[in-house]
């Protein structure tokens, strides 16, 4: 899936398929998968082929908006969404409010959550980049110079000691065979033990 000219494009390895969400007003940060195949786009919009979808928005698998979705209204921007192994919806960015924060978890419906997991969480000072949902349903988010590593019930896993030398942001990252990549700029991919946040090269 691609933003293209303020439309969602679907590619596969033979080309586009028919997906028609239509033109979107504003910009859309990031996009996440239900098991259903439905879509959900975040990030800075408030229109989608006409009709009033803010921020936080879900499409059938044909692409058109589906309308059945009600998320919580944020008056600020998503920029990153992560769909937890039950479909929950993870999203962080300048949300506009302070009972929501920098990051917070939605049902699958997109309706604000009061449980465990969001009493949790820690707060982070800046909106995350990049989240990522490990095999053991525990998560990774990396905002600005930092990256930390949540326990699958919102809490933090202390044993995962962030990643240390010399980092101004964490552009991207990436987990493969218990090993995170990611690239803090300076023209070089970092390795980290993923249990322990340690440095390997």
């Amino acid at each position: 899936y691609w933003h293209e000219n303020r439309r969602v494009v679907k590619f596969s390895p033979w080309g586009r398929h028919n997906f028609y969400p239509g033109p979107i007003t504003g910009d859309v940060k990031d996009i996440g998968f239900q098991s259903d195949g439905k879509v959900i786009l975040a990030g800075d919009f408030s229109k989608i082929n006409g009709i009033n979808a803010t921020k936080l928005a879900r499409l059938n698998s044909d692409g058109s908006l589906d309308t059945s979705f009600s998320p919580v209204y944020i008056n600020g921007h998503v920029q990153t969404v992560l769909i937890l192994n039950d479909d929950r919806i993870l999203i962080s960015g300048n949300l506009g409010s302070s009972n929501l924060g920098k990051l917070i978890l939605l049902s699958s419906n997109g309706e604000l959550l009061e449980n465990d997991f969001n009493s949790n969480l820690v707060d982070i000072n800046y909106a995350a980049n990049e989240m990522i949902l490990l095999k053991d349903g525990d998560i990774l988010i990396a905002y600005s110079s930092a990256i930390i590593k949540l326990n699958s019930d919102g809490t933090r896993d202390e044993t995962f000691s962030g990643i240390g030398g010399n980092v101004d942001y964490i552009y991207t990252m990436a987990v493969s065979n218990n090993y995170l990549y990611c690239y803090p700029g300076y023209g070089k991919i970092r390795k980290y033990n993923l249990d322990t946040g340690n440095r390997i090269t």
